[in-house]
């Protein structure tokens, strides 16, 4: 019986993160995943366009299999893991551009509701017994929130669970901390 399969993307550089801490992560678990499960991952260019390419890209490669678990990465400002319930229909931040140059307003192509992660019961029973990881509601409204849709759309298509945590940046923890940390939530999700 092969191992539990998880698909994580981080994203490469943009405005003042010219070395993304997702990305590394990502990497990071795929060269070192938890016991008994594979991680395989892929980095997206923070591109409202491409960053949704990579993550269908990806799963192409991965055909005919599916992974048990979609990942998406993202950088916060913060200290902890930011953890997002959902990714909204539109957004937010319309002037703010990507490393292409496309304002959100003019990507903004989503319709419909607002999607939620299919795991959110077992998030918030990991979250409550680690302070260092935290909830939110709000994705960002920028290619973040546009990737993690595009994970839950996908996630919908395939019926496996998506989920997408901000990280903070390596100055709030170390690299290898934050892949076992990273690792430890997968490895209860998938448990």
């Amino acid at each position: 019986m092969p191992r539990p399969l998880v698909l994580t993307t981080g994203f490469g550089p943009f405005e003042d993160v010219p070395e993304n801490p997702s990305e590394r992560i990502a990497l990071g678990l795929a060269a070192s995943p938890p016991p008994g499960i594979e991680v395989v991952a892929e980095v997206a260019p923070v591109s409202f366009a491409r960053a949704p390419q990579a993550l269908a890209g990806a799963l192409e490669r991965l055909a005919p299999r599916s992974p048990d678990l979609l990942l998406g990465l993202g950088v916060h400002r913060r200290a902890g893991y930011r953890v997002e319930l959902r990714a909204r229909a539109g957004l937010t931040k319309r002037g703010r551009t990507d490393v292409d140059g496309i304002a959100a307003a003019e990507a903004d192509t989503s319709s419909g509701a607002d999607l939620r992660t299919e795991v959110e019961d077992a998030v918030r029973a990991f979250v409550a017994g680690d302070e260092s990881f935290y909830l939110s509601e709000d994705a960002g409204g920028y290619v973040c929130e546009r990737l993690y849709r595009a994970h839950l759309e996908h996630g919908l298509q395939l019926r496996r669970p998506a989920l997408f945590v901000h990280v903070p940046h390596l100055v709030h923890a170390r690299l290898e901390a934050q892949v076992a940390d990273l690792g430890r939530l997968v490895a209860a999700l998938l448990a």
